[in-house]
């Protein structure tokens, strides 16, 4: 990982860079200064957890989560405050329904929200969506890799900690209180063993507490466990779960390899061992950058700085199992070693910023993206994509590679790219009047934008196959075609602006 230290007016420098596109420089190599961050104290996971008072197209809503996870982890655990076509965590709210454990799509509408739940229950009235926990604030609290909460009805508090594909938490009981824990959203739920539960559905589930549940209710989607109250004093419980695409053995072998759990299921210093080590890795990256001014006149652009780019560390995440196993987009298993796989990627949103950041900060997980794409590719015999518009898993891989940041060998990587726009022109539905306009026409939905995505995919093809492959002949038609854009720009307005078919080289109407 490379460090970098930059100056109030170097804050500025590095967030324009952030924007840069297709570049001929190497990535830093070595580390500009390497003295101790503060980064971490100035990361809030609660920012972004409220709604804004602009209302876009997808709503208003931050879609961030304040709950416990590691750097790219494939396992978070955060609260969710709210049901039903709102789910997730708010701010504003002041009660919890439950604990929601994988599949946060930080950033995204509903990204606070998740699957496999857990919840300590205080009574026997639980129904999955409506039981919901009162809280304060005040006794709240949220760190990269910890979230802690005490519920104000009888004082039970949750911690939650994770490592990339383990999540623990303790719970503790005040004197009196009968332990009872909700369990649910993995399908049909099988006791291994008294404290081993295990089921299948958004994943191969595994939860291992750390003693027998006394005794189990079925409920609405899941189970409620029983466990033997305290003969004196709080009572605390603790919790491990994992979840894996390639089976539950390897959920299993998550929990064993990852935690470093060797001893019996009953060890009561985990909780503490993996929080320590995921902050030591939050510590580590958050360092990638040092700014050096008055602290307590920027204190409070620090915290906006660090949060964000804490926010950035979280997606794509890690897929491949502890021993390297993962689910490929063929639904096969395969292996990879001495690297992490990488999934859940979304070009459309990463592109243009996040993964030039990563570029910059973090070339060895770029790296590892750049491979895990091209694994995509050779199982489904193309490149990661989504629904929005563009084919720009091309300027990721063009970027990367220009910037010293190499995946697989050129010949591999230009085929896959060469196949998205090249030798199946029409693998999109408006490709092929796109090639023939020189555009995208107005009787066609978002004819701007995927006018402009498509010319700048063309074109950043084009720089590899002339820089890197030596392909003039594909150069010149991918550079041709970078230009359309063209076709769409107004000069008087300076803006591009919707054309009918039929109308290149005139005036946009």
């Amino acid at each position: 990982m490379n460090g970098l230290m930059i100056n109030g007016k170097g804050l500025v420098i590095l967030l324009f860079s952030l924007f840069f596109g297709i570049g001929s420089g190497e990535c830093f190599s070595q580390p500009v200064v390497n003295k101790p961050c503060d980064g971490y104290a100035h990361v809030d996971p609660f920012i972004g957890t409220s709604r804004s008072s602009s209302i876009t197209k997808w709503g208003n809503e931050g879609g961030v989560y304040p709950g416990s996870v590691a750097p790219w982890g494939f396992v978070q655990l955060s609260p969710e405050t709210r049901v039903g076509d709102s789910r997730g965590y708010d701010y504003s709210d002041s009660s919890v329904y439950f604990f929601s454990c994988f599949r946060h799509l930080s950033g995204y509408p509903s990204g606070s929200s998740g699957g496999i739940f857990v919840m300590p229950v205080a009574n026997d009235s639980f129904r999955l969506n409506r039981y919901h926990r009162p809280f304060r604030h005040r006794e709240e609290k949220a760190e990269p890799g910890y979230y802690s909460v005490r519920f104000s009805d009888d004082g039970t508090r949750v911690e939650a900690t994770a490592s990339e594909r383990v999540g623990v938490f303790r719970f503790q009981f005040p004197q009196g209180v009968v332990p009872r824990i909700f369990i649910g959203g993995m399908g049909k739920i099988t006791a291994k063993t008294g404290r081993v539960f295990e089921g299948r559905s958004m994943a191969y589930t595994v939860m291992q507490f750390g003693e027998d549940a006394t005794g189990q209710q079925e409920t609405e989607g899941g189970l409620i466990l029983q466990f033997a109250p305290s003969a004196g004093g709080a009572r605390v419980l603790e919790l491990r779960l994992s979840v894996s695409t390639t089976g539950m053995e390897s959920a299993e072998n998550n929990i064993q390899i990852e935690a470093g759990l060797k001893k019996e299921l009953s060890s009561g210093d985990l909780f503490d061992r993996v929080r320590k080590d995921t902050r030591m890795k939050w510590e580590k990256q958050l360092s990638a950058v040092t700014i050096q001014d008055a602290v307590s006149l920027n204190r409070a652009r620090k915290k906006i700085f660090y949060t964000a780019l804490y926010h950035s560390l979280l997606l794509p995440w890690i897929i491949s199992d502890a021993e390297g196993n993962y689910r490929g987009s063929d639904r096969q298993i395969h292996r990879v070693r001495g690297r992490r796989e990488f999934g859940e990627f979304s070009p459309w949103d990463t592109f243009r910023s996040l993964h030039p950041l990563l570029c910059l900060l973090f070339p060895e997980e770029q790296r590892e993206m750049i491979l895990s794409m091209l694994d995509v590719y050779r199982e489904r015999g193309h490149l990661p994509t989504e629904s929005m518009t563009g084919d720009h898993s091309i300027p990721i891989i063009v970027d990367s590679w220009f910037k010293g940041i190499k995946g697989d060998d050129s010949v591999f990587a230009y085929a896959a790219m060469r196949k998205s726009i090249l030798d199946t022109p029409f693998s999109k539905a408006d490709r092929k009047v796109y090639l023939q306009e020189g555009y995208i026409p107005s009787d066609h939905p978002e004819s701007v934008t995927r006018t402009v995505e498509y010319s700048y995919d063309d074109w950043a093809l084009g720089q590899f196959a002339q820089e890197v492959m030596h392909r003039s002949a594909d150069a010149r038609l991918l550079w041709k075609r970078g230009r359309y854009y063209r076709n769409l720009f107004d000069p008087e307005e300076l803006f591009m602006l919707p054309r009918k078919a039929g109308m290149a080289g005139k005036e946009p109407g």
